[in-house]
């Protein structure tokens, strides 16, 4: 229905209304732990076996680098 969707009109197309959805958050449990630690593992497995990715990774941070130093240095240049 319109109303469970949060599109509750009134038939005339005009939606106005605001849904909001409030939900306690989870704790970690061992299973969460787990799954976080094997997807770690895996990522690590995945660099060692492709040396590009740490080389990509490098690039993208100092490139990073590079923008936020050229930002923050540039902004109190202009206010002189």
């Amino acid at each position: 229905s319109a109303a469970a969707e949060g599109t509750d009109d009134g038939g005339d197309g005009n939606s106005k209304g605001i849904v909001v959805a409030i939900g306690k958050p989870e704790l970690p449990t061992r299973r969460h732990r787990r799954a976080a630690l094997a997807s770690l593992r895996e990522a690590l497995r995945k660099l060692r076996r492709d040396p590009a990715l740490i080389a990509l990774g490098t690039m993208n941070a100092l490139y990073e680098a590079a923008m936020y130093t050229f930002v923050f240095m540039w902004t109190p240049a202009l206010e002189k």
